[in-house]
């Protein structure tokens, strides 16, 4: 059990028997990347403040503060003894070189030009999402002009590519190739999708990454979330030390959760304290780290002998959700498109999504998610999951989309409503995933295989279908 998912799920426990004053923990409000926000500013100003946690029945006094047991200096640790992943390229480091066999669209490059700031998208043809992204990448072109040089890299053959680019978009006038405002070219033998998707460990489509005017890399994210970071490269204003040291920040701290867990699980508790002291001292005491000291000291008590249960018994029955667990069952209450399903069935493959009717990326993903439901047919079932009620989801579908059809006539996968909240806090507040849209991607084996942005599911999804996927893929 995640020691940090451990202790989210305690408050849980605690707020239902009235042992935690204050509020409850993050609900959907259309944030797709809460933990990653923490992350960054908890690297960037470490808190100060305990979380305040008050005794009553049955819960003791381990659980209401951090600092009742002394911490044994005795004992020192290195945070570089942690099994830390990281992958061979990362932001800050040196861009691999443009390898480029043939370019389809835009004048030719020989490489980075010095001093110019530089963006590589890898995309494909048929991907979805990359062809949504094109119409704000050449936007971002033709408003940044000669400041910076926009490159989409695809591994595909020219016959595929040059098809593609004579083609129109649904509902347009002009050609894909007229309609692209930035250069094209052809991966040389796929030498770019190894030096930048596979060793930045971002192998799924599209994926963009910001070239500064020094050629290392200072961002690597999806296109629709480049605009606040590029203005802020070509500007001068991009902190690249901050994103670095966020980024390891966050693998420490996944790092140093799985080293506690392993640790305690010995009784070894010391030597678990002296991690979470190392780990202070270079960060500084962040809410994470206090909460996974606080952790630390209720799975203590919690296991000491002749100890009465705590609140924390609580939370041991409830089952911590991350890829690679068994999939929760769903409690649907009602269904407001398809035919009704009862259970997740194993040898079936499933995509769960968390979305709301209020929610912008929600309504922009459908039209996508639909197109997939399409695709795979009877192979993959999709069921989009909301907390809202009946006549607020009826009244959505009968509104129109930006054009003729109703969302009724758009939607095409089931559409459920989750009142009491059963599925959501199975799923949502298990995986601890405040934003929505959120997607569960759950395979044959009834086993959860990848959690993210819808948007960025059509690759995961097509491995899994395939039955390649490896779930250790950071993607």
């Amino acid at each position: 059990m995640s020691f940090r998912t451990f202790l989210c799920l305690l408050s849980t426990a605690l707020l239902s028997i009235g042992c935690i004053g204050g509020g409850g923990s993050g609900s959907d409000d259309g944030g797709s990347d809460g933990s990653s926000q923490q992350s960054s500013n908890e690297a960037r100003n470490a808190e100060e403040s305990t979380p305040q946690v008050s005794e009553n029945a049955g819960v003791y006094s381990a659980v209401a503060t951090v600092e009742e047991e002394p911490e044994s200096d005795s004992i020192v640790v290195s945070l570089d003894d942690l099994s830390i992943t990281q992958a061979k390229l990362n932001v800050g480091d040196p861009a691999p070189p443009l390898l480029v066999q043939d370019w389809v669209l835009g004048e030719a490059m020989n490489g980075f030009e010095p001093g110019k700031v530089h963006v590589v998208e890898m995309w494909a043809t048929w991907c979805e999402p990359c062809r949504e992204s094109m119409p704000h990448l050449s936007e971002l072109q033709q408003d940044l002009g000669d400041e910076v040089t926009i490159i989409g890299v695809t591994s595909e053959d020219a016959e595929t590519v040059q098809k593609f680019l004579n083609e129109k978009p649904e509902g347009e006038e002009k050609t894909w190739r007229e309609s692209i405002g930035y250069r094209l070219a052809l991966d040389d033998q796929e030498k770019m999708k190894t030096a930048w998707s596979q060793d930045s460990g971002h192998p799924g489509f599209p994926t963009t990454y910001i070239v500064g005017k020094e050629g290392r890399l200072e961002w690597i994210g999806h296109p629709d979330d480049i605009e606040e970071p590029l203005l802020e490269v070509v500007s001068g204003l991009w902190d690249r030390d901050r994103i670095v040291a966020t980024a390891r920040y966050e693998k420490v701290l996944e790092a140093l959760d799985a080293k506690v867990e392993e640790l305690a699980r010995t009784g070894d508790w010391d030597t678990a304290s002296a991690y979470i002291k190392a780990a202070e001292q270079e960060f500084g005491r962040t809410d994470s780290l206090v909460q996974l000291k606080l952790a630390l000291r209720v799975y203590k008590a919690n296991g000491a002998p002749g100890k009465r249960p705590t609140a924390s018994s609580v939370v041991q029955s409830m089952a911590t959700l991350k890829v690679g667990d068994p999939a929760p069952p769903i409690a649907i209450d009602q269904w407001a498109t398809g035919e009704p399903i009862e259970s997740l069935q194993q040898g079936k493959i499933y995509v769960v999504e968390f979305w709301a009717t209020w929610c912008p990326p929600c309504r922009a993903g459908m039209p996508h998610i639909s197109e997939l439901q399409t695709q795979y047919g009877d192979e993959v079932t999709f069921i989009g999951v909301t907390r809202e009620d009946r006549p607020t989801v009826d009244e959505f579908l009968a509104s129109k989309q930006e054009g003729a059809k109703t969302w009724r006539d758009v939607v095409k996968y089931r559409l459920a409503i989750d009142q009491s909240d059963e599925t959501s806090m199975a799923y949502m507040r298990a995986a601890r995933q405040s934003g929505i849209p959120c997607a569960f991607l759950v395979g044959r084996e009834g086993k959860v295989e990848w959690i993210g942005h819808p948007a960025r599911i059509e690759f995961p999804l097509q491995q899994v279908v395939a039955g390649k996927w490896d779930r250790d893929t950071k993607y």
